[in-house]
């Protein structure tokens, strides 16, 4: 699989007037089980079967919620687009030292290599088909990430899937 890790670009200002956090001390486990439970019914429909991996019980991440389910919204959106006959989508999350990684995986179309490239450089633009997509998803869910001290990463093999982790200190 080929591999990107979003690096902050001069896109993404990180100034505390620009973003918000409410951060809280959050089990891992349950949020996830909560976000896989509220996409479950709308992946069904589509086929697409949503599979939580072991996630130990206690991951305790001090973390702005409401922004983490926004950033993995977006990527399970991604993952549903990636997915138009149905598939599987996986969901696990582990501890690091003192971060937690919290990753889906799909098997759908991947991501070309070219695209890969961008996403490594922190560019947001993509050419998809015959059509130029602004990713403004992912340049917002790398600034919250950034945001919260982590990093995205994503790695992906055209024609078997994609993966996407999300990296963030468990304290701050």
């Amino acid at each position: 699989m080929s591999h990107a890790t979003l690096r902050p670009s001069s896109e993404v200002s990180l100034n505390n007037n620009e973003i918000v956090l409410n951060k809280r001390p959050v089990n891992i486990r349950d949020f996830l089980m909560t976000f896989r439970n509220h996409h479950l019914y709308t992946l069904e429909l589509q086929n697409i079967s949503i599979i939580m991996q072991t996630i130990p019980d206690l991951i305790i991440a001090f973390i702005d919620q409401e922004k983490i389910l926004q950033v993995l919204n977006q990527f399970i959106e991604n993952s549903r687009s990636a997915l138009p006959e149905g598939g599987d989508i996986y969901l696990k999350a582990y501890r690091q030292s003192d971060t937690v990684i919290i990753s889906l995986i799909d098997n759908g179309s991947g991501i070309k290599e070219e695209n890969l490239k961008k996403i490594n450089l922190g560019h947001t633009n993509f050419i998809v088909g015959k059509q130029v997509k602004l990713g403004v998803g992912l340049f917002i869910s790398r600034w919250i990430v950034q945001a919260h001290g982590g990093q995205i990463s994503v790695d992906s093999q055209v024609g078997q899937g994609s993966k996407v982790s999300v990296c963030l200190p468990l304290y701050c």
